[in-house]
């Protein structure tokens, strides 16, 4: 990892107890190694369920538009507990769509030296049918990945 004043790292969030961890651990980081940005990045995915439900457009549209805002209120909340508890300005970002690809999109928009995620423990059929999005960001991811184990609790 390249190590610099005006490092940017990018902390993807579901809002889940592993991205709180991840969260925290990209603080850590970034105090230690004096970032210069520390992104907090929610990808919703709320289109991707909505898609196929193509006559029920018109009644899904009001529903979309809360849920989008509670996400978007919910990322701004955790960024500003971040901040006020670590003293490092943390960055509320949100985009929409699929979140591998939205959070390394994003990370290359940016130019992001690292990337923080965290894993759920997901395994065997429910990794397969569920997938993990850590797994494929550090496939695809333009910089370093760092992964945030979940705590040992009850997977997600």
């Amino acid at each position: 990892m390249n190590i610099r004043p005006d490092m940017t790292i990018v902390c993807a969030t579901d809002f889940s107890a592993p991205s709180k961890r991840a969260l925290d651990t990209a603080v850590e980081v970034a105090k230690r190694f004096g970032a210069s940005k520390l992104l907090l990045l929610h990808v919703d995915e709320t289109i991707e369920r909505f898609a196929a439900a193509t006559d029920a457009e018109a009644r899904f549209a009001q529903e979309y538009a809360r849920l989008q805002e509670e996400a978007r209120e919910a990322t701004r909340a955790l960024a500003a507990a971040a901040t006020t508890a670590s003293g490092l300005p943390v960055v509320p970002e949100f985009r929409t769509g699929n979140a591998y690809l939205e959070v390394v999109r994003f990370a290359e928009d940016v130019k992001a030296d690292l990337i923080v995620v965290g894993t759920h423990g997901r395994t065997g059929l429910k990794r397969v049918i569920m997938g993990s999005v850590a797994e494929r960001v550090v496939r695809h991811a333009p910089c370093n990945v760092l992964t945030v184990k979940h705590d040992g609790g009850s997977p997600a």
